[in-house]
């Protein structure tokens, strides 16, 4: 044998991987002690970002179809875009973009409202409302708006064509400016109108509910308390529920090992951006 000859280069193939660590998982758990200084982590890539977990989540579930975007930027819209959702007419031809954005440095991950329609909306524990804020409670789609004044301190004398309006308005009520009210939004409407003079309102399925869902399945007994702070900062507080509450914004941002839910029309998705080390 010619000891110039080097040997040939051995493989180490998936099954052996899986087995030396399979092998050393066992051997932590039967000893029972912490990792130690001289353990290795599983490599992970250090100088490209993250890739995106994008979960479309199946009608009723948690679960559902997993992507895996490795792309700079992924389109998410009706007819157009990287994913198409065309049996969802609430939502628009390019609804929602996801996008990475480096910022002093730090990586993260935006997804942002392609001036859609009807939105995109988060899922959150506690929010501050502000003017033209806009909520889903279970079924619900409600909208705050608080009355400003606007109204000029002087008019223009008009002349008698100006007098005569091409239609009829209908007959409103007048509110005080820094009035707040919160309207139930139906068809695209505001309905059911509630001022709020109190400090505090539930939302929720129950007679004892200021803000009643009577025959909503998807909202608890109790689903969501809007509360006055005591510099007059309406926040909406999510009880413990299934469905949530979820919030109306233009963006979110997602930095790396973070995750969080958001909505176009009725579809929902979890989204993650890689984990943290």
């Amino acid at each position: 044998m010619n000891d110039d000859v080097p040997p040939p280069t051995q493989l180490e193939s998936d099954e052996e991987v899986q087995r030396v660590q399979a092998e050393l998982r066992h051997q932590a758990q039967g000893s029972g002690k912490k990792r130690s200084s001289d353990d290795e982590k599983l490599f992970r890539p250090t100088a490209r970002p993250p890739v995106v977990m994008l979960v479309v989540c199946d009608d009723g579930k948690d679960s559902g179809e997993l992507i895996r975007i490795r792309s700079d930027r992924f389109t998410i819209g009706r007819t157009e875009g990287d994913l198409q959702i065309s049996h969802d007419e609430m939502i628009s031809s390019r609804h929602v973009a996801l996008h990475r954005q480096s910022v002093a440095g730090q990586v993260r991950l935006c997804a942002t409202d392609l001036q859609s329609r009807n939105g995109l909306f988060v899922r959150v524990t506690k929010a501050p409302l502000m003017h033209q804020a806009e909520v889903l409670i279970g079924g619900g789609h409600y909208k705050m708006d608080i009355v400003r004044d606007d109204v000029p301190e002087t008019v223009a004398l008009a002349g008698p064509e100006e007098l005569l309006p091409a239609s009829t308005k209908a007959l409103e009520g007048q509110h005080v400016p820094g009035a707040v009210i919160l309207s139930e939004i139906i068809a695209g409407r505001a309905e059911t109108r509630t001022m709020l003079d109190r400090s505090r309102y539930v939302i929720g399925r129950g007679e004892h509910c200021e803000i009643q869902r009577p025959r909503d399945p998807y909202t608890r007994t109790v689903h969501a308390v809007l509360s006055r702070s005591e510099r007059g900062t309406w926040v909406i507080e999510g009880a413990n529920t299934i469905n949530g509450i979820w919030l109306r914004v233009p963006q979110i941002v997602v930095n790396v090992g973070k995750s969080c839910e958001f909505r176009i029309g009725e579809q929902r998705f979890r989204l993650k951006f890689g984990s943290r080390s």
